[in-house]
């Protein structure tokens, strides 16, 4: 009883212990269980200890806690390795080596400080009947969001067939040349100080120059000019002294290019695209040979997305099953109280009539 009341709190420890190792700014991961099951991760050494064989000893602790209180000292509470790695296997099955050992202090802690716990009393009461609901929502809620990310990883072929069929401009690859214009002619630095409004007709002007340039080198282009000549110039008309990006890219999919950009797909082999005009400067692609990839390449792209997709799908459907409603008037947050000597802020009064 008391090893199976401890696996909620093992797995919000564990949890924020992996959070806490985090990057600060890292993404939220994606919610999704994997297709195929993780490699194994179990110690090289662990394999070597027999699963009868003892891998965590508490000793002065008693399961079940003995009747007389003098005998405690005398307990001992053993986990052998198959006891253990049914645990993990409960919480978090592949469990990286360092974070087992981690798992299993946590869980040697919190059985010594639980019995504490249960000699102080602190099992019983209303109180502690309420965080046990708690927390048996919290482990339900958990077990519910699994289980449909179990069932959405089912994924049959023909749906994977279909989804490629319906989306097959997502699968489609070319090879582009992109002309890159600055959206700004460098400029030296005024030998004088000037106004705010000189500094911005100068800045207006720089960004005039290269807007005509970019409209020039695109008509060169659809005239059969070399992309790699125009950039040099490109650059060279900017003013920019280090050397120009090369022109030529890896093959590309509408997923892998600016969504301003992506147009360029569109486009025919031997094409020129319009003047693209984004934060950065002025983007002109020349379309080369497009292919597709094969099903069998992007299946496992394919299954993920189907996936990911009814995974939110089920938990969507499962939080709509029934509606809630809030009392605004007892949650809305009301305004702070203002300071003596101190007005809110109002508008202006209405324009009285002159006697």
């Amino acid at each position: 009883m008391m090893r199976s009341g401890l696996i909620c709190l093992l797995l919000g420890a564990l949890a924020w212990g992996q959070s806490a190792k985090s990057p600060s700014g890292a993404p939220p991961p994606v919610v999704a269980s994997p297709a195929k099951p993780a490699p194994e991760t179990k110690p090289p050494a662990a394999t070597q200890v027999a699963p009868e064989a003892a891998v965590i000893t508490i000793r002065g602790l008693c399961d079940p806690p003995p009747t007389d209180k003098t005998t405690a000292s005398g307990c001992s509470m053993v986990f052998t390795r198959a006891q253990f790695e049914a645990l993990v296997d409960l919480i978090q099955p592949n469990l990286p080596p360092a974070q087992r050992k981690q798992l299993a202090t946590n869980y040697a802690n919190a059985l010594i400080l639980a019995e504490q716990a249960r000699q102080m009393g602190l099992d019983k009461g209303p109180r502690f009947e309420e965080l046990v609901k708690l927390q048996r929502l919290s482990l339900l809620r958990q077990l519910l969001s699994q289980t449909l990310e179990q069932k959405a990883a089912q994924v049959p072929d023909k749906d994977i067939a279909d989804y490629y069929t319906a989306n097959s401009s997502a699968y489609e690859e070319v090879e582009l040349e992109r002309l890159y214009i600055p959206r700004a002619q460098q400029s030296e630095a005024p030998k004088e100080k000037i106004t705010p409004e000189e500094t911005q007709k100068r800045q207006q002007d720089a960004q005039a120059v290269m807007k005509k340039e970019a409209t020039d080198l695109r008509a060169r282009a659809a005239a059969g000019e070399g992309l790699a000549k125009l950039q040099e110039e490109a650059y060279k008309a900017a003013g920019f002294k280090i050397a120009p990006p090369p022109t030529k890219t890896e093959k590309h999919r509408r997923s892998s290019l600016p969504a301003a950009q992506a147009s360029v797909m569109e486009l025919n082999s031997g094409e020129i695209s319009p003047v693209i005009e984004d934060l950065n400067g002025y983007f002109i692609y020349k379309v080369g040979e497009k292919s597709m990839l094969p099903l069998d390449q992007v299946r496992s792209e394919i299954s993920n997305t189907l996936r990911t997709q009814r995974a939110q799908q089920y938990m969507r459907a499962a939080e709509q099953s029934a509606t809630t409603t809030l009392n605004e008037e007892y949650f809305t947050i009301p305004p702070p109280p203002v300071a003596p000597g101190m007005s809110l802020p109002h508008s202006t009064p209405p324009a009285t009539k002159a006697p």
